[in-house]
């Protein structure tokens, strides 16, 4: 676009406006603004960035951790804060059907579309843990605002869009949401991943990365409203994006430590008793090779930083075939015999994963020793 000045009226001042001093003119100009067409060139840039940007929300929906790192972070936010650059100057969109800009902005407002109805059932999820109603008066309805004006920004562009989106922003800022959300996060009592882990007999790692993903994706869509109204509004990403970030690294580490405490509880074990016979007892349509893949996959749902031996072989005599040492059994060892049509064990480590290479070593050729003088 360009600006047009036109001269409608002059006129000297009088003296006794401006006293003491020299006479001076009033001049009242008028200012037009012609709305210019993109470039090609312009046209050409404008779509790469609406399709990353499309690359950025497809991650961030399909995936819920989208961004692994800072530099991840950045450059993600940057290519938002772009289409926001963007769409600031549309003073008025006519779609027509050969502007390259119109099926890339379709696509873009249809993922945006997906990923709020993704935040949706989200919030539906946390609301059966946080029943306040004040969780839904500043964060859930204020989101789902922003939301909808965002799409309709890339939908409809221009400046009566871009006021509302700017109204509500201002009223409720992506970076303000974040920290209510993260005062919910800090108490145990409206935290719903705790809560959902402590409703668990067993703390399983599917029911973990369930909250993770979706806690990780609303706030991914915190940052991605606010690099929208930092291109849309020209704002300063130091005073938002970059505080968002370090929020978000302070929430994942957060739910890590919370994984490491889980890890060295021992509540799995008794559980794991019953499973194990009922399994080999029923079971009996699988070999040996697949049953022991179905043992190592259910204790892999475990959150434990404890080590497994899974060993299924045929039906034998033990002592004359085969023999199996553990002092501490009743803590470590699980053991079947000549049921379901074969033997099993599963041996715990309690200090496995704490071991260095060169222990795996010494145990390797003290069980090398042990063959070849007591078997040849």
């Amino acid at each position: 676009m360009t600006n047009t000045k036109q001269l409608v009226f002059s006129a000297t001042c009088s003296d006794a406006a401006y006293s003491p001093g020299a006479d001076m003119n009033l001049e009242v100009s008028q200012i037009t603004i012609v709305p210019v067409p993109l470039s090609l060139e312009d046209l050409q840039k404008a779509k790469e960035i609406i399709d990353n940007s499309i690359e950025v929300i497809n991650a961030l929906v399909d995936i819920g951790k989208a961004l692994a790192d800072d530099k991840e972070v950045e450059l993600a936010l940057d290519v938002i804060v772009g289409v926001g650059d963007i769409l600031k100057g549309i003073l008025k969109f006519m779609p027509e059907p050969d502007n390259p800009m119109v099926k890339n902005l379709e696509a873009l407002e249809n993922r945006v579309k997906l990923l709020g109805d993704k935040l949706n059932d989200h919030f539906d999820e946390m609301k059966t843990y946080i029943s306040e109603v004040k969780f839904f008066m500043k964060i859930v309805s204020p989101t789902k605002v922003l939301i909808r004006y965002m799409r309709d920004c890339i939908k409809n562009p221009g400046p009566e869009a871009v006021q509302n989106f700017k109204r509500a922003y201002e009223e409720h800022t992506p970076l303000s949401l974040a920290y209510l959300l993260m005062s919910y996060l800090e108490q145990k009592s409206t935290n719903p991943l705790r809560l959902a882990m402590d409703n668990e007999k067993l703390k399983t790692k599917e029911t973990y990365k369930k909250w993770e993903d979706i806690i990780s994706r609303v706030l991914g869509q915190f940052m991605l409203l606010q690099a929208f109204a930092n291109g849309l509004l020209g704002l300063d990403r130091k005073l938002n994006c970059d505080l968002l970030i370090e929020l978000s690294e302070e929430v994942a580490q957060s739910m890590a430590n919370l994984k490491e405490q889980w890890k060295l509880q021992d509540y799995y074990w008794d559980e794991v008793k019953e499973h194990f016979k009922k399994y080999i007892e029923t079971h009996t349509d699988l070999n040996n090779s697949q049953k022991a893949d179905g043992l190592q996959k259910y204790l892999n749902s475990f959150f434990t930083n404890d080590s497994f031996v899974i060993c299924v072989f045929n039906e034998c005599v033990e002592t004359k075939e085969y023999i199996i040492h553990c002092p501490n059994r009743k803590e470590q060892l699980l053991q079947v015999r000549n049921t379901g049509k074969c033997n099993a064990f599963i041996y715990r480590s309690r200090q496995t994963n704490k071991k260095k290479e060169a222990d795996f070593e010494k145990l390797r050729n003290q069980v090398e020793s042990f063959y070849k003088t007591d078997f040849l």
